[in-house]
């Protein structure tokens, strides 16, 4: 599984990133672990967060057919692109940004059995922060999963795509993380459970659990 996490903790938000971060890393390796993978990690963050930075990675990763790429960004978003649904990464430090469609493309040229590309942040050109409370629910995923389960979730074939927010929308965040990473990863956790495990529930009670302050949008196409 290769896992490459980009965030930008040197913006006012850097305790939620580094929260998120953590969240997802820990996350990433035992689900690797569990399902039988081995995990290679890429942290990206503070002077060596930059568009070239993340699209260099993702181009020299060897990727092979069974292999799963995970991407997660956390951190300020815009719109770049007016055409595009989806968001530009925002770093701060300098102020240049990468629009997630990019990543998108770069990541379906390697051909993995399975990308998960995931993006925490703003939708919205008018400001790049992420709105933020004292508090949110913050649950991280425990270590004891279900394997048979698990194996069938990430077993799959396709493309993954989510994001906090749709166009013109804030995402939310505290010290403790963001709303939808959190709500993301504990889904993941209430999906195995099920005796169907699928990636369409997932998002779907993703979605839901977020709609009373912002409005994620997910596409997949699997089999």
């Amino acid at each position: 599984m290769h896992i490459l996490l980009a965030g930008d903790n040197r913006a006012e938000l850097k305790k939620s990133v580094k929260a998120d971060m953590l969240r997802m890393r820990t996350s990433a390796k035992t689900i690797a672990k569990i399902i039988g993978m081995k995990s290679k990690v890429k942290l990206v963050f503070a002077k060596k967060l930059t568009p070239d930075t993340i699209l260099r990675l993702i181009s020299s990763a060897k990727v092979r057919r069974n292999d799963i790429f995970l991407f997660y960004f956390t951190g300020h978003g815009n719109r770049a692109q007016s055409d595009s649904e989806w968001p530009a990464m925002y770093f701060s430090k300098p102020k240049i940004h990468l629009d997630l469609e990019q990543v998108i493309s770069r990541i379906n040229k390697k051909h993995p059995r399975l990308s998960l590309i995931i993006c925490d942040s703003c939708n919205r050109s008018s400001s790049n922060a992420r709105s933020f409370q004292d508090e949110l629910d913050s649950t991280e995923i425990p270590q004891d999963y279900t394997r048979d389960s698990l194996k069938k979730l990430f077993g799959y074939k396709g493309t993954i795509i989510a994001c906090a927010a749709r166009p013109g929308e804030k995402a939310w965040s505290c010290k403790h993380g963001a709303l939808f990473t959190g709500i993301f990863l504990t889904q993941i956790v209430e999906e195995i459970s099920r005796p169907s495990p699928s990636w369409g529930h997932l998002l779907s009670m993703t979605k839901k659990m977020c709609h009373h302050v912002q409005s994620p949008m997910t596409k997949y196409k699997i089999n």
